[in-house]
């Protein structure tokens, strides 16, 4: 192994291990030497104020295309598309082929949702699949190895 890998897959466990708590530390920088209830309480306060400007925002953005189509309402889906992304170019064939793109994937996804959950278990390899998940998290949780998830 040269110098550079050993070095690159150093730096990539070290953040595995330390990069969390690393993490964590700078949220709780300066609460550390305050011996009272404020310890635990100035990093929960912090946390709540980005928690709240996210509720207090979320009225202000637009629906999601996708979320529209799915209540039927097209002709709005088509001026949101318009409005965002041709500055107000009706005639443009990629607005058509855009707006055309998110009903297919829409009605496909409704039609998905129609199946019956019998058909999870019908045969015995989606049967063995549906009991080996949570198994294979629960152990893989249990033996500190949850980070592979986000890496794997």
């Amino acid at each position: 192994m040269s110098m550079r890998s050993w070095r690159s897959e150093w730096a990539f466990q070290r953040e595995l291990i330390y990069g969390a708590s690393h993490r964590r530390v700078r949220n709780t920088i300066g609460t550390y030497s305050i011996f009272d209830n404020w310890l635990w309480r100035i990093p929960s306060v912090v946390q709540l104020v980005s928690s709240l400007t996210q509720l207090t925002l979320i009225w202000f953005v637009s629906e999601s295309p996708r979320w529209i189509v799915s209540r039927d309402r097209h002709e709005e889906v088509f001026e949101i598309l318009v409005k965002y992304h041709t500055e107000d170019d009706r005639d443009s064939a990629f607005i058509r082929a855009e707006s055309e793109e998110i009903q297919r994937i829409v009605s496909r996804g409704i039609e998905a949702l129609k199946g019956r959950c019998i058909e999870l278990v019908q045969t015995p390899c989606m049967r063995k699949g549906q009991l080996s998940r949570p198994m294979r998290d629960c152990s893989a949780s249990g033996a500190g190895l949850g980070w592979r998830r986000k890496f794997i």
